[in-house]
């Protein structure tokens, strides 16, 4: 009768998980290798949590705690994001919301599931879309 319950315990087992993965430092000696360690760091993770987050997808306009779930994780990759990238793209607002688009969970599993790329091929798209932007 609580499913608000559930969605918790769900979303605390996720939200560990995914921060586990992504809180430990990036060593890359540049900021592009830097946002490519995040970058892998985010599609392992994606892939990891991906049944999760579907599920949250279908359930979410039924739960205040999974709309709020969603823009707690969003907002921390923004910031993750936002800790990487040298200062002049993050003041270009366009190209920041752009890249800030192309790295989300949304991105990933529409490359996944809707075009049907294999992880490898989803890896491609988003790597050549970011080179494209920075460039």
């Amino acid at each position: 009768s609580d499913m608000d319950s559930l969605y918790r315990e769900m979303s605390l087992t996720i939200e560990t998980q995914f921060i586990q993965g992504l809180s430990e430092p990036l060593t890359g000696e540049t900021w592009q290798a830097r946002l490519r360690e995040l970058i892998d760091r985010r599609i392992t993770n994606f892939e990891t949590i991906t049944p999760f987050k579907r599920a949250e997808a279908a359930y979410r306009h039924r739960s205040r705690f999974l709309q709020s779930d969603l823009q707690r994780m969003n907002t921390w990759l923004r910031e993750a994001l936002i800790r990487v990238l040298p200062e002049s793209i993050r003041q270009d607002a366009s190209r920041f919301e752009i890249l800030d688009l192309l790295l989300s969970f949304e991105s990933w599993d529409r490359l996944r599931r809707d075009q049907a790329l294999s992880p490898d091929q989803a890896r491609e798209a988003l790597e050549r879309a970011v080179d494209a932007l920075l460039a």
